[in-house]
């Protein structure tokens, strides 16, 4: 009988052993494995881009407008119509037609008719003159008026040439071959000579050459340069990346929303004439592109230093971070971020110095070798000691 009995509280005590083993590995040991995650750095390929959009624009155009105010009398050229140096392609009526050239016609006529009858005078004058029956006061006044009437010839002249030139620009002509992409008048509508006159059309001279406008945030502007590389993507073409390289870059601000932009001009072959002016597009520049590089996600520049010291006390490790000042004096060099290491029996803090990143990693420069072992996750702040008042009624001093 006290066998039996010895046998029952024998099997009872390894039942209750087992059960405290179970929980011990449920609620400390699993916990414990998911307090924190290392890893390695690893080498990666990492390609650093930012997205912009824009659109299309021909290379080379041409404004076309009024320089006098006026009355669109006709629009005689159409949109996406070749046009040739010299075609007339507007009217503009001002009221007047030509009665200011034909009344500048008729003045130089009456002053070309008072020189040549005055200097025919003047012919008979000087016979006079010559035969002593003119006193020669008299004859240097009837030289100094021919001169004069001479003078109001070429006067006359000046205004007609005036008055021409004021009626030619009333016949608006192509200034250059092109194709015009924009015509921005119709007729019966008022222009005016203000500012730098009335756009009525654009004219491309060609289309074959384009260019990509592309507005740059500010915060990214600082990053890009002439001669890197960018991908741009058109809607009409979804299946294409085409390829071109940034020509310039504007230091003319572009405010929009309440954001600030610049602008970066990048050519465009255009000889299949694929690309319409106006058409939008969006962009990729590339600005760093490297293979094999050591790298680590960039979570781990983010792992909050409480819960690294939370978790060395409960691992009994050493906790050492950088001093505050010494990280404010790295942090002036540009490029530098921190991150904790598992190393020794210790989480150490240390500094490394990056370089491209793709947004999700971030290559790595100095400070780091692949065999460290880098902290990569922790469990949220407080949750070590949340976890140890719950199974002990306790927490952590």
């Amino acid at each position: 009988m006290n066998i039996k009995k010895l046998i029952i509280q024998s099997s009872l005590i390894l039942i209750a052993l087992g059960i405290g083993v179970a929980a011990y590995k449920r609620y400390f040991k699993k916990e414990e494995a998911f307090l924190y995650q290392t890893e390695q750095a690893t080498q990666r390929h990492i390609r650093q881009s930012i997205k912009a959009t824009g659109n299309l624009e021909p290379e080379d155009m041409l404004k076309v407008g009024s320089l006098v105010p006026g009355i669109i009398k006709q629009m005689l050229a159409e949109e996406n119509e070749f046009v040739k140096k010299g075609q007339l392609i507007a009217v503009i009526d001002d009221g007047r037609e030509d009665s200011l050239v034909r009344t500048a016609e008729h003045a130089l006529a009456i002053a070309q008719a008072n020189y040549r009858y005055f200097e025919q005078y003047v012919a008979r004058q000087t016979k006079l003159y010559e035969s002593n029956y003119l006193a020669e006061n008299e004859f240097q006044r009837l030289l100094t008026e021919l001169v004069a009437k001479q003078e109001d010839v070429a006067i006359k002249e000046v205004q007609l040439e005036q008055e021409k030139r004021m009626f030619n620009k009333k016949q608006i002509t192509a200034p250059e071959d092109g194709v015009v992409v924009g015509k921005h008048g119709s007729e019966g509508e008022m222009v005016t000579n203000f500012g730098t006159g009335f756009a009525i059309y654009t004219i491309a001279k060609d289309i074959r050459k384009m260019e990509a406008k592309i507005e740059i945030d500010e915060s990214s502007v600082g990053l890009v340069k002439t001669g890197m590389t960018a991908q741009l993507m058109f809607d009409s073409y979804p299946e294409k990346l085409f390829e071109s390289v940034i020509r310039e870059i504007s230091n003319n601000p572009q405010a929009k929303g309440g954001t600030v932009s610049y602008l970066a001009t990048l050519p465009i072959a255009n000889q299949d004439l694929l690309f319409k002016p106006g058409m939008t597009l969006d962009a990729e520049i590339i600005i760093h592109e490297k293979d094999d590089v050591l790298a680590v996600q960039g979570q781990v520049f983010a792992i909050n230093p409480k819960t690294v010291e939370q978790v060395a006390q409960v691992k009994k490790y050493a906790y050492q971070p950088l001093d505050q000042k010494e990280k404010r004096d790295l942090e002036t060099r540009g490029n530098i971020k921190f991150l904790w290491l598992e190393k020794d029996n210790a989480f150490v803090e240390i500094a490394v110095k990056t370089g491209a990143t793709d947004g999700a990693y971030f290559e790595i420069l100095e400070g780091l070798s692949p065999e460290d072992k880098i902290v990569s996750d922790t469990v949220e702040e407080n949750a070590v000691a949340k976890m140890l008042k719950k199974m002990f009624n306790t927490g952590l001093k």
